[in-house]
C-alpha cells in the first residue's frame, strides 16, 4: 500500500463517526504491543491553545541528545503533520507501512478515524524508540482515545464553551470531562481561567492526589512588547513565584523570552509549556533557563495569526468558539495598525458562530463568507444569520478561495487591507492552497540533534 491508498483508507474511516469509549482503543494497542507503554507521555487538553502548548512543550524538550514525538490535531494541509519526530512530519514511506502493517487491527476493533490516527502515533513513536511524547488530547479528556496511556504528566490549558453538544455547556462538567486525564500522584499542570472549570480541576485533582502546579501560583508573566504592524516576535519574561512548589526548577528572577507566535495568548500557552518543562517528576529532569529560552525561541507553529506569505499582508488564524474570537481580536487590532480589516471566514456546524462572530464586529463591519469544503461545514444561512445578528454585513462568495481573492484587492497598497482568514482550520487548509504554501516541514527553526 503506498501513501495515497493509505490516505484514502484513513479517510474511509470517518464514516464510523466519533465513539467515545475506551475499550476498543484499548484492545487494538494490546494487539499492537502496547506501544503506549513504551516511553514516556505527557497529554495535554483543555478548550483553547493545547496544540500550541503541546507544541511549544515539545520543542523545550526536544534538545540534543533527546527523541521527542509529537502527536496533534486536526491537521492543516497534510495528514502527516500529525505525527511529528523532532519537530518533522512523518515520511510518507513511514507512514504507509505501519497502516499497512497495522490495518487489520483497526479494522478488528472498529477503530475511528481518530482513534486509527492515535494507535498510529503511538506504534510510530514506538518504531522511532522515542524518548518522550507530547500527546494532544481529541475531545475532551476522559473518553478520548489518547486517555488509554498512562502519562507521567498531565497539562490542561485554559478552558471554556466548545463541543457542547458532546461536553455539555457547563463548566464544571466540562472540566471534569478535562480532568480525566489526570493521574494519582502524577503532576497536573493547569493554566487557571474561569474559576467554575478552575475550582473543578483543582478538586478532581486532590481527590486523586496529584500534586496541583497551577500557573497563577507559580509564575509571573510579564509582556515586553505588544503585537503590532512591526513586530515579528512576542517578547515577555517569566519568573518564579514564592508560592511555587519547590520541584519547580524556573529561576526566581526574571527569564527573559522570546516567540515567534504572535498574540498574548500565545505569551499564555509559551509560559504555561514552560511551566510544565520545569516541572521535576518521575526521574525525568526539569527544564535548564537556557533549554526554555532555546526551546521556545525556535518554536513554531502554523495557522494561528500565522503569514504565509510575507509578502502579503493576510493572516490566518484558527479558532470557532467564544474565546478564540476575543484572543484573535485583540490580536488582529494590534497588528492592522491604522490599516482597515477584512475579514473572511468560514465554520463548521456545532459551533459558537455567535460568540465568535461578536468579538470580531469591532474590527470591521462586514465579512466575506464561504463555507470549507467539507461535510462538517456550518449551514450558509445559518453562518449567516449568526454574523448578522453580531452586527456584520454578510458578503457571500462560492468558495474561500474567491472571498481571499475578493478581500486582497488593493491589500499590496501601502495603505491597503489586511486580509484575516478566520475560522474553521478547513478553512484554513482552503487557504494555504489558494496561496500555494503548505505548513513548515518542520516546526522548530534551526536543528536539534536526535
Amino acid at each position: 500500500m503506498n501513501y495515497p491508498e493509505a490516505y484514502q483508507y484513513l479517510l474511509s474511516l470517518q464514516t464510523r463517526g466519533i465513539k467515545l469509549d475506551l475499550d476498543r482503543m484499548r484492545g487494538a494497542l494490546t494487539a499492537l504491543g502496547s506501544p503506549e507503554k513504551a516511553y514516556p507521555i505527557v497529554l495535554v487538553a483543555g478548550t483553547n491553545g493545547k496544540g500550541s502548548t503541546a507544541s511549544a512543550l515539545a520543542s523545550i524538550l526536544s534538545r540534543p541528545g533527546r527523541k521527542v514525538g509529537l502527536f496533534t490535531s486536526p491537521h492543516l494541509v497534510d495528514y502527516r503533520e500529525r505525527i511529528r519526530l523532532g519537530g518533522v512530519k512523518i515520511s510518507a514511506p513511514a507512514l504507509a507501512k505501519r497502516i499497512t502493517m497495522e490495518r487489520e487491527v483497526f479494522d478488528r476493533f472498529d477503530l475511528t478515524f481518530f482513534e486509527t490516527s492515535a494507535a498510529l502515533g503511538f506504534t510510530c513513536f514506538r518504531e522511532a524508540e522515542v524518548d518522550v511524547a507530547v500527546v494532544e488530547i481529541g475531545l475532551g479528556g476522559r473518553l478520548d482515545a489518547t486517555n488509554v496511556c498512562e502519562p507521567v504528566l498531565s497539562v490542561i490549558t485554559s478552558i471554556g464553551h466548545d463541543h457542547v453538544h458532546i461536553l455539555g455547556d457547563d463548566l464544571a462538567q466540562i472540566a471534569h470531562e478535562k480532568a480525566g486525564i489526570l493521574r494519582p500522584g502524577r503532576p497536573a499542570v493547569l493554566a487557571g481561567g474561569f474559576a467554575r472549570a478552575t475550582c473543578a480541576l483543582r478538586s478532581h485533582a486532590a481527590a486523586i492526589s496529584a500534586p496541583i502546579f497551577y500557573r497563577p501560583e507559580c509564575v509571573e508573566v510579564h509582556l515586553q512588547t505588544d503585537p503590532n504592524p512591526g513586530e515579528r516576535t512576542s517578547k515577555f519574561t517569566l519568573e518564579r513565584r514564592k508560592t511555587a512548589p519547590p520541584t519547580v526548577s524556573l529561576p526566581a528572577s526574571p527569564l527573559s523570552l522570546e516567540i515567534t507566535p504572535l498574540g498574548v495568548h500565545q505569551v499564555a500557552n509559551a509560559s504555561l509549556a514552560a511551566l510544565a518543562a520545569s516541572v521535576e517528576h518521575d526521574g525525568f529532569p526539569a527544564a535548564t533557563p537556557e533549554e526554555i529560552q532555546v526551546g521556545l525561541g525556535r518554536w513554531r507553529w502554523p495557522g494561528r495569526l500565522d503569514r504565509p506569505r510575507p509578502d502579503l499582508p493576510i493572516v490566518f488564524d484558527a479558532g470557532h468558539n467564544r474565546q478564540a474570537g476575543a484572543f484573535v481580536a485583540s490580536s488582529l487590532a494590534h497588528l492592522a495598525g491604522d490599516r482597515p480589516i477584512r475579514l473572511v471566514a468560514g465554520m463548521l456546524a456545532k459551533k459558537d458562530h455567535f460568540g465568535y462572530f461578536s468579538h470580531l464586529r469591532g474590527l470591521t463591519d462586514e465579512v466575506r463568507m464561504a463555507p470549507p469544503q467539507t461535510p462538517r461545514a456550518a449551514d450558509r444561512d445559518e453562518l449567516r444569520e449568526a454574523a448578522e445578528r453580531a452586527g456584520f454585513r454578510v458578503i457571500d462568495c462560492p468558495s474561500i478561495a474567491a472571498a481571499i481573492e475578493s478581500a486582497a484587492e488593493g491589500a499590496h497598497d501601502p495603505d491597503g487591507p489586511l486580509v484575516a482568514v478566520v475560522g474553521s482550520l478547513f478553512v484554513l487548509e482552503e487557504g494555504y492552497r489558494y496561496l500555494g504554501v503548505e505548513p513548515l516541514e518542520s516546526l522548530w527553526s534551526g536543528k536539534v540533534d536526535s
